[in-house]
């Protein structure tokens, strides 16, 4: 799950329009923030899903992938699949 990564982690980045896959390095993790507040659904109260930012390097790179699912451990990212796992 994204939110268990830390520092020096590895990350897989597949990038969509021109087909290539590069290898990053968990730089920071940030704490996971609800995608909105209390949603209700037929009167019952539902858990909010949980967002999370990721600092990943590289090569000289610092790119920040922004609001991936915490609960996750792949996700499509700005025209990129985001994996923590080969």
């Amino acid at each position: 799950m994204f939110s268990n990564l830390r520092n020096g982690a590895p990350v897989y980045i597949l990038h969509k329009q021109e087909p290539k896959v590069e290898i990053g390095e968990v730089v920071s993790v940030g704490q996971p923030q609800p995608q909105y507040n209390i949603a209700y659904q037929n009167g019952m109260m539902q858990q909010p899903k949980m967002l999370v930012d990721v600092r990943v390097k590289i090569g000289e790179q610092t790119i920040d992938l922004q609001k991936l699912p915490s609960d996750l451990t792949v996700a499509d990212c700005n025209g990129m699949v985001v994996s923590e796992t080969k």
